[in-house]
Parts: structure tokens; sequence; C-alpha cells
């Protein structure tokens, strides 16, 4: 039981941790673009 709960706990964290560079990846990409589109223009 302690260890299923301790498992669900961690498992949680990873998916926010796993989220959370997904996001920030992309708020990564969108900046690059955003820094690009005026040399474009």
């Amino acid at each position: 039981m302690q260890y299923s709960q301790n498992h669900n706990r961690n498992a949680v964290g990873n998916n926010r941790f796993s989220l959370f560079l997904k996001a920030y990846s992309e708020f990564r990409a969108h900046k690059a673009l955003y820094m690009m589109i005026p040399r474009i223009m």
C-alpha cells in the first residue's frame, strides 16, 4: 500500500516535470521564432 502511494506520487511528479519540459522547449522554440521574425521582415 505504501509503495503504491509513493509510486503514484512519483508518477504524478514525473508527469508534471515532463509537461514542464515540453512547455519550456515549446517556449524556447517560439522565442527563437519571435527573434527571427524581425530579421525576415
